[in-house]
């Protein structure tokens, strides 16, 4: 289950982040982030966190509740650990200084 998340991810924050822009430029109103700022806010908010995590530890241990904390708990270790080491080289492959 966690690995289709997290392959899911990617495409599923796109349509996050270029639903807005998507909508300026159809109304034809300039939209203030640029392209590359867009792309480094794709980036950075596929990136999961501890906020996640610890809202699935509410979750009681009824049926599904180590499961549930165990997709969560994987799903943030790979993206924090892949996301944050890749930020830098993924702003230096796009460009962003």
């Amino acid at each position: 289950m966690a690995v289709l998340i997290l392959l899911a991810l990617p495409f599923i924050r796109a349509i996050m982040v270029y639903t807005l822009p998507a909508i300026y430029c159809v109304l034809r109103k300039p939209f203030l982030l640029s392209g590359k700022e867009l792309k480094i806010c794709w980036y950075s908010g596929m990136v999961r966190g501890v906020i996640a995590f610890a809202l699935c530890l509410q979750i009681p241990e009824e049926k599904h509740g180590n499961f549930i904390v165990l997709v969560t708990l994987v799903i943030v270790m790979v993206t924090t650990v892949v996301g944050a080491t890749m930020l830098k080289s993924f702003a230096k492959c796009i460009g962003v200084k």
